[in-house]
């Protein structure tokens, strides 16, 4: 079998979790709380600053020609489309540095990062190049389904359009084949940490949905441990 196939199979039950959460269900029926979108913006724009230089120092890693051009390529994708659409978001809403200094990298966000980064420590960056493909897959899945009934809310179905594309189809298409490429390539001891590898950013993407719609910050952790929750 495949990477993506033994993958996915291993995490279908957090894949499917992303598709069921009330924050994406809620954001198509264009009833998500304003203030839930804008402190998920703000926690994703802290995400995807960071997993763009992921991209650019996976590329700079890697020996394989083909994987440095992908990588570069996602890396400059992210920048032109992703990030500026952000930026267009921010700019909408009136979010500011100010506001981003006030709210801080949340939880979630720090341990999602700290859990691609800790993949750059392995040899083998297959490793890490399977860390970071649950992002834009899931994402280009979550776009399609919701588009199948779009958001009543201009900016909620703005959002759902920037994973429709057909660059970002073919992105994943590229990334899916290679990641399947790198799998055959490697040894069992390292299969198995692709894997993981894998698992663990599709949870943490299920996850990245329920710190926003909590509000999640480092002093409500901490109050829930006090409480034993």
């Amino acid at each position: 079998m495949e990477f993506t196939d033994i993958a996915m199979e291993l995490s279908r039950e957090a894949w499917q979790a992303s598709f069921q959460h009330p924050f994406i269900l809620e954001l198509q029926k264009g009833n998500l709380d304003p203030s839930i979108f804008r402190y998920y913006l703000i926690q994703d724009a802290y995400y995807l600053n960071t997993f763009s230089k992921a991209y650019d120092h996976l590329a700079k890693k890697t020996s394989k020609q083909e994987m440095r051009r992908l990588l570069k390529q996602n890396a400059q994708s992210l920048v032109e489309g992703e990030l500026f659409i952000r930026q267009q978001f921010f700019k909408e809403l009136g979010i500011n540095d100010k506001e981003m200094a006030e709210q801080p990298i949340s939880p979630t966000c720090y341990h999602y990062i700290s859990h691609i980064y800790r993949q750059f420590e392995e040899e083998n960056v297959a490793i890490a190049f399977a860390s970071l493909l649950p992002c834009p897959w899931l994402y280009h899945d979550i776009g399609k389904a919701l588009n199948l009934n779009p958001s009543p809310e201009a900016l909620y179905q703005k959002w759902i359009e920037t994973y429709i594309t057909d660059e970002l189809e073919q992105q994943i298409k590229e990334e899916t084949e290679l990641v399947n490429q790198l799998y055959r390539e490697s040894d069992e001891l390292d299969k198995k940490k692709m894997l993981e590898a894998f698992r663990i950013s599709v949870h943490m993407e299920a996850q990245f949905w329920e710190m926003a719609y909590q509000h999640q910050t480092w002093k409500s952790t901490l109050q829930a441990l006090e409480k034993g929750e």
